[in-house]
């Protein structure tokens, strides 16, 4: 299920993370991926995968961002789940950074199957190694913080399993294969049935929160040409034995 929860920051907390994020410039990174700009420490700038393993590269010699708006996501949460608390061995929550008037990769259609590459066993002595039947939830949280409103395409016909690691993930498309990492509306499947995709809309302090796994991006109207930033707080999040772990 994908949901907005409203108002869960004030437009006065997240005008307080614009700032930081506006006084860190210098440390904004460019995902080459996406070309979209991290600010803190994403496993998704630093992570390399073959047929065989996964490298980490300095992921976790540069766990070196500890915002303030993070713990306050942390707080929050806890009215929504019976105990939060970060992940020990991975980084915290940071931002992701789209600037309207560049180029449309950010709005890829994809699977969120990030969340199954991280190194479990650090931080789960008895992780079992299969993701989906592992934990009890999983999660991914993204607070809009911009003044626009803000928008999410989806397939909810695309929902399914994560599976057990990356590799099984990567080959779970329902549907339409073709339609992974498809920018724009365009398929090459000329028997494609992905027509109609459902969008949400949220603004400035709501909370979207995705608990399965569905093909979505980006809304292709959040890049619209203005030369503002569409700036959100990213975290994952994963439940075991009643516990919501965070981590990005």
């Amino acid at each position: 299920m994908t949901y907005i929860i409203e108002d869960f920051f004030t437009p006065e907390q997240c005008d307080t993370a614009l700032d930081i994020i506006n006084s860190l410039e210098t440390d904004w990174k460019k995902c080459h991926h996406t070309s979209m700009y991290i600010l803190g420490n994403s496993l998704f700038r630093k992570f390399n995968i073959n047929n065989e393993s996964i490298t980490y590269g300095t992921y976790f010699d540069d766990n070196i961002y500890f915002f303030e708006c993070a713990d306050l996501l942390k707080e929050k949460l806890k009215t929504q789940f019976k105990e939060v608390k970060y992940t020990k061995k991975f980084s915290r929550p940071g931002f992701q950074l789209i600037k309207r008037n560049e180029e449309q990769r950010p709005s890829v259609w994809h699977y969120d199957n990030m969340i199954t590459c991280f190194p479990y066993e650090l931080e789960f002595k008895d992780y079992s190694n299969d993701f989906s039947n592992y934990f009890d939830e999983y999660y991914i949280f993204t607070l809009m913080l911009s003044d626009e409103v803000g928008s999410f395409d989806y397939y909810p016909e695309t929902e399914s399993t994560f599976g057990k690691d990356i590799y099984e993930a990567s080959t779970i498309t329902p549907i339409c294969k073709q339609h992974v990492n498809l920018v724009g509306d365009d398929c090459l499947n000329l028997n494609c049935n992905l027509k109609d995709y459902k969008t949400l809309y949220y603004d400035k302090g709501s909370l979207l929160v995705q608990n399965n796994r569905v093909l979505h991006r980006v809304g292709n109207r959040d890049i619209n040409g203005n030369n503002t930033i569409r700036a959100t707080l990213q975290t994952y999040g994963v439940v075991k034995n009643e516990i919501l772990y965070l981590f990005w």
